[in-house]
């Protein structure tokens, strides 16, 4: 029983741990969804936010009659007009990019041409004429199909998040505008609304691609990839030293494979006993490839509740299951000890009672006997023939406990053979049956011995298997054969069977019954022997008297 309370035990915890360990993986799987989803709206609140504010400016700082006035020839223009008016536009624009960039963070505020060729840029004025199409998906959308574009793009110089804008006066088309702020403007915006630290990274293989060789400098590599590039300008010691040992924790969580295939994934990091939560975004591009990762990595409290509650609950679940099992166990034992003690009270009430039942049966059968010997005895005093007094004695035989029928043989002058009443359906059998049984026990030594012989159950005798339906029908289960034995002489005048309906019925007190029995009717045969000789003398005398007298008279007559 105590296995199979230890298996309950081990499946209703394995059960309950994976119950609790599923529900705790949906809880912070949902958690971490929520928080990318979070983080997506943040990202995309403050790109749109940026674009209306870039539009403000591009519609009144831009779009004025003061710029027309300047670009208004540069379509037709030689490459020496160009200057001139690149060096115009560089004068009316300085002040007014200084501030911006001071006090609204515009990183950039780049010109193009028609054509897709680089025309001024504010933050490099000495770089221009490279053509962007190829590397720009932004410029190439405003300057085919005019209309604005936003998104974020790595450039020639700096990667950010740009606003490009068609520039038309008087449905002429001179080319566009574009207005950029770093990364870093974006992730200020998020952590506003957000209260979080979030972290940039860019592909290297973007980087090596477009940004031209001076400016690569402005990169270091990603703790979490080899594909992957920091920007020094974007992120801040937080992302590069305070998370270190974290994001090297991210790394070995298996989380790299997800890195390179661009996934947009949330995961869960232990370190330092303390737990954190990390979130990636992938950032697209304007043509609408992952170019890049935001990523916030924070300690976060609240998971550490659902671990804590994870551990509550199995440990809980534990100490509970225990503690019921336990109390299970303990009634069930004492359940098992007092069925014991009842089941031994039982037994002994039954043994009690079977000895007292067969202290009466004994009480009863002693007395039977007793008045059956008592009887025999009258019948011999009064000189009652043998042939009556057994019949009288296999009569009174049934009458005792168990004993279905009994027989009486004996060979004297006349044979003998009288079964008693409660035999009467077997008298088409009963010699054969007597004298079956007989054939099995005159050679046995105590047979042979003029001893009792016991076959105290006579369905295991293979002989008398064809008897077996006989002795079921008729409750015949147990036999003894007691020999009948003259004291003086030992001389055997026959025997008397004794069937009982019990196996095993026949005892030692049973034998000595028996044998009083046998006694009495040796002693009566024996008794009426005696008789029968002392009539027989009598009548020999009384013949010898008479022949002498009669031979006296003959004798007394001749004389005369």
């Amino acid at each position: 029983m105590k296995r199979y309370f230890i298996l309950l035990f081990i499946a209703i915890n394995m059960l309950a741990y994976y119950f609790f360990d599923n529900t705790y993986y949906s809880l912070t799987n949902k958690y971490l969804e929520n928080k990318l989803a979070n983080m997506q709206n943040h990202y995309a609140l403050a790109g749109k936010t940026l674009n209306s504010y870039s539009k403000l400016i591009f519609h009144n700082a831009i779009q004025t009659e003061e710029l027309y006035q300047i670009i208004k020839y540069l379509p037709n223009s030689s490459d020496a007009q160009k200057d001139y008016i690149r060096k115009q536009l560089y004068q009316y624009f300085l002040s007014y990019y200084e501030d911006l960039k001071e006090k609204n963070n515009i990183r950039q505020v780049h010109f193009h041409l028609p054509d897709g060729r680089s025309f001024l840029r504010m933050h490099r004025p000495d770089k221009y004429g490279d053509p962007l199409f190829d590397i720009r998906p932004s410029i190439k959308k405003a300057n085919t199909k005019f209309v604005a574009s936003r998104g974020f793009e790595e450039g020639r110089i700096y990667n950010g998040y740009r606003f490009v804008f068609p520039v038309i006066f008087n449905n002429e088309h001179f080319g566009s505008v574009e207005l950029s702020v770093s990364m870093k403007v974006i992730i200020n915006y998020m952590k506003e609304i957000s209260q979080a630290e979030y972290c940039f990274m860019i592909k290297k293989l973007l980087v090596s691609d477009k940004i031209v060789d001076d400016e690569q400098d402005n990169y270091e590599q990603s703790i979490l990839s080899q594909w992957y590039l920091t920007d020094k300008a974007v992120n801040h010691d937080y992302c590069t030293t305070t998370i270190a040992s974290v994001l090297e924790a991210v790394k070995s969580n298996n989380n790299v494979l997800k890195i390179n295939n661009s996934a947009a994934f949330g995961t869960s990091i232990s370190k330092n006993r303390r737990a954190y939560t990390a979130v990636f975004l992938p950032i697209k591009n304007t043509a609408g490839r992952n170019v890049a990762y935001l990523f916030s990595i924070e300690n976060d409290l609240i998971f550490k509740q659902f671990k804590l509650d994870l551990i509550t609950k199995i440990a809980l679940t534990f100490i509970s299951t225990l503690s019921i099992l336990l109390l299970i166990f303990f009634l069930l034992s004492r359940t098992k000890i007092i069925n014991e003690k009842n089941l031994k009270l039982e037994d002994k009430i039954e043994k009690n009672t079977k000895a007292l039942k067969i202290f009466h049966e004994n009480e009863k059968r002693d007395i039977l006997f007793f008045n059956i010997i008592t009887e025999i005895n009258k019948k011999i005093l009064c000189n009652t023939p043998i042939d009556e007094v057994l019949k009288y004695c296999v009569n009174r035989f049934t009458i005792l406990p168990s004993c279905v029928f009994s027989v009486v043989s004996l060979n004297l002058k006349e044979e003998y053979l009288f079964f008693s009443d409660a035999c009467d359906s077997f008298k088409t059998d009963k010699t054969k049956i007597c004298d079956k049984i007989f054939q099995l026990v005159k050679n046995c030594n105590n047979y042979s011995n003029k001893e009792p012989v016991i076959i105290n159950d006579l369905s295991k005798i293979q002989e008398l298997a064809d008897y077996e339906e006989i002795f079921a029908e008729h409750q015949v289960r147990s036999v003894v054969i007691v020999p009948v034995v003259a004291e003086a002489s030992l001389k055997k005048f026959g025997h008397v069977l004794f069937f009982s309906a019990r196996t095993e019925y026949f005892d030692d007190n049973e034998l000595q019954l028996f044998s009083e029995l046998s006694n009495s009717i040796s002693f009566a045969i024996s008794f009426n022997q005696t008789e029968d000789a002392t009539a027989q003398v009598k009548d020999n005398v009384e013949e010898n008297i008479m022949e002498n007298l009669k031979n006296i008279k003959k004798q007394t007559k001749e004389k005369k």
